[in-house]
């Protein structure tokens, strides 16, 4: 049975080019996948011209409205119904497809998926996951990065219990760790929701490690860490920078003599080796947990290979039934409303 895919095909500053032909490299390197490319119809089918492709396992649905990056989330999902991602969001609550990919606007993406798909049973809030890379030489699950700013103690619970699910099943983490991010390692250090939530995942998780401080995403001492949506976006656009920055480092200093250079040339597999653990294409895309569908959402800049990633990680969301065991986890738990 194939996995079907709305992937929101004008979202995105390189839409529709990159969305297309990721979507195109995905159904190559899937045979159990189909994709719904939704946007203008027109500039869709023209970019196909000329295409090699399984025309059973890709189809176009038209959306005549974009959301811009800069639009304003709640009015433009409302002044704008059919706009690609709300229309490619409205493909998976008829149940034409399994799940949604969007480089676009992120904000509109999580109201879009509010509004036309909707919370798993239980969940109260959801949650963007973000993979962060560390010293380890394994990855680090980071949530909410932006999707729920203002939480409760039993919303930065249920966060873990995603996280952990995601990690488990989509990293193949047999037992994953999870660290609660706060000022320091004590139990009582940090905002009153922060301490309660201390002890309520000491309570209700078994591989609660603690209290974790910001250096230890990167050290990789837990395999999940639960913060805030602004606490995770501020740490996630700081540690997109601090890769920025070390390559510009690296190539400026390399630049400066003959040996710098024989040596960086020595060096290349290892400089290839560190490039692609910080490069965002490499996990495709963001998943926004505790929706009934996977909704995985991309960098702005995404090129095909990000969204080639990130439509397979769809399916890969889809075929280990990560929302089921999601859901299990969150029935068993406790968490008040």
């Amino acid at each position: 049975m194939r996995t079907k895919i709305a992937l929101d095909a004008m979202g995105g500053d390189f839409a529709p080019k990159n969305l297309i032909d990721g979507a195109l490299q995905a159904l190559l390197e899937e045979s159990r996948l189909e994709v719904v490319l939704v946007g203008d119809e027109d500039a869709l089918k023209e970019s196909l011209l000329h295409r090699s492709y399984d025309s059973d396992r890709l189809e176009v649905v038209h959306a005549e409205e974009v959301i811009g990056m800069d639009d304003s989330a709640a009015a433009s999902v409302r002044k704008k119904p059919n706009s690609s991602v709300m229309v490619a969001a409205g493909q998976v609550r008829e149940g034409r497809a399994d799940g949604l990919v969007t480089a676009g606007n992120t904000a509109a993406a999580v109201a879009a998926s509010l509004l036309n798909i909707g919370r798993l049973p239980g969940v109260h809030r959801p949650a963007i996951a973000s993979i962060f890379p560390t010293m380890r030489d394994k990855a680090c699950v980071v949530l909410d990065v932006g999707a729920t700013s203002e939480v409760q103690p039993r919303n930065l619970l249920q966060f873990a219990i995603m996280g952990e699910m995601y990690a488990r099943f989509i990293l193949e983490i047999d037992e994953p760790t999870v660290g609660l991010l706060s000022i320091g390692e004590e139990e009582k250090k940090g905002s009153e929701v922060v301490v309660e939530t201390n002890r309520l995942m000491k309570e209700k998780l078994l591989k609660f490690y603690g209290n974790v401080q910001g250096g230890d995403i990167l050290k990789g001492t837990t395999d999940v860490v639960v913060c805030d949506g602004f606490v995770g976006n501020v740490a996630l656009k700081f540690a997109e920078a601090i890769g920025e920055m070390v390559f510009a480092t690296l190539k400026r200093e390399i630049r400066k003599g003959f040996w710098t250079r024989v040596g960086a040339w020595l060096m290349k597999p290892a400089f290839r080796r560190f490039r692609k653990a910080w490069d965002y294409s490499e996990y495709g895309g963001a998943p926004l947990l505790g929706i009934k569908n996977v909704v995985i959402i991309c960098h702005g800049k995404s090129n095909p290979k990000a969204i080639k990633n990130a439509v397979l990680v769809a399916g890969k969301f889809v075929s280990e039934e990560v929302n089921r065991h999601i859901s299990g986890q969150v029935a068993g738990e406790d968490t008040g409303r």
